[in-house]
């Protein structure tokens, strides 16, 4: 969309020597927003791409994660996908619910019939 509505054949033309953004306006344009939001802690710019790649990979296949990164492996896309104990949790009870047929999130009820084992966590 953006190269439609664009005479520049970069995606994020700017009025620079190359034509497109570079990192130092990136740097500095970074840093007085997040000088000018108070209440946001520092960050790096590139995190914003694990994050990215880490919730698609929650709601996608990997390949399609892998083609929308524009990565040539999955070994690379991997490298960006940071899962933790909470994923594997909810990953492992969407396993049990589609093998004991229940389609509610509800982990309160006790069903006397179902004798899989239950992963129970403790804070």
């Amino acid at each position: 969309m953006r190269s439609a509505e664009s005479a520049s054949e970069w995606v994020f033309p700017a009025h620079t020597k190359s034509g497109h953004i570079e990192s130092s306006t990136l740097k500095k344009r970074h840093a007085a927003v997040l000088k000018a939001a108070a209440k946001v802690s520092p960050f790096v710019i590139y995190d914003l791409r694990h994050t990215c790649i880490t919730r698609w990979a929650k709601t996608m296949p990997l390949p399609i994660v892998q083609k929308l990164a524009g990565h040539t492996s999955i070994a690379t896309t991997m490298r960006y996908v940071h899962l933790n104990d909470g994923d594997v949790l909810a990953a492992l009870e969407e396993v049990e619910e589609a093998k004991s047929g229940h389609t509610s999130r509800h982990t309160d009820q006790n069903d006397p019939s179902d004798s899989s084992p239950k992963v129970s966590v403790i804070n």
